[in-house]
C-alpha cells in the first residue's frame, strides 16, 4: 500500500516538473517601452483635454432679437374666438374618442398585468418561506402533530396512554 502511494506521488512530481519545463520554455513577452510610453502620454493628453473645462468666450451679440422672436411667437397672436354657443355642448365624433378608449384599454391591461405580477410575487414569497420552513423543520408530512401534546393518562385503551393534542384536559370518550 505504501509503495503504491509513493509511486503515485512520483507520478505527480514528474507531471509538475514537466509543467515547469513547459512554462520556462515559453518566450517571455516583450514590451516595447518606448511605444508604451508614447501611447501612455497620448492617452494622458486626451484625458486632460476631456477633463479641462473649455474656455468659452461670452457672447458679444445681444440676444434681444431672439427674445423678441420668441415672445411674439408665444404671445403675439390674439386668442382664438370662443366657440359658438351651439357647438359648446356637443361632443366631437373624431379620433380623439378612439384614442381615449384605447388609452383606457391599455391602462386596464397594465393594471391586470401588475395584479398578476403582484400575485406571482406573493406566491413566490410564500413558496420561498415554505422551503425555508422545510429546511429547518423538514417536509410538512413528516412533522408529528402530537409531539408536544401532554399525555393525559391511561384510559380504557388497554394501558396505552392517551394524548390530548388540544390540551383541554379531557380524556378521549370510551369506544363502544
Amino acid at each position: 500500500m505504501e509503495q503504491m502511494m509513493d509511486q503515485k506521488i512520483q507520478v505527480v512530481h514528474k507531471r509538475l516538473d514537466a509543467f515547469e519545463l513547459r512554462v520556462l520554455d515559453r518566450p517571455a513577452l516583450t514590451i516595447d517601452v518606448t511605444t508604451f510610453q508614447t501611447e501612455l502620454t497620448s492617452l494622458c493628453a486626451e484625458v486632460v483635454a476631456l477633463l479641462d473645462p473649455t474656455d468659452t468666450a461670452p457672447e458679444a451679440a445681444t440676444t434681444a432679437e431672439e427674445d423678441d422672436v420668441v415672445m411674439t411667437t408665444l404671445f403675439g397672436h390674439a386668442m382664438p374666438p370662443p366657440d359658438s354657443s351651439c357647438v359648446v355642448g356637443k361632443r366631437h365624433c373624431s379620433d380623439h374618442t378612439y384614442d381615449a378608449d384605447e388609452a383606457r384599454r391599455l391602462k386596464k391591461k397594465e393594471r391586470k398585468q401588475f395584479e398578476v405580477a403582484q400575485m406571482d410575487s406573493i406566491l413566490n414569497e410564500e413558496r420561498r418561506q415554505q422551503r425555508v420552513r422545510e429546511v429547518y423543520v423538514g417536509p410538512s408530512g413528516i412533522s408529528s402533530t402530537t409531539d408536544d401534546a401532554p399525555i393525559v393518562g391511561e384510559g380504557t385503551t388497554d394501558g396505552v396512554p392517551s394524548v390530548d393534542p388540544t390540551s383541554s384536559g379531557k380524556l378521549d370518550p370510551p369506544a363502544s
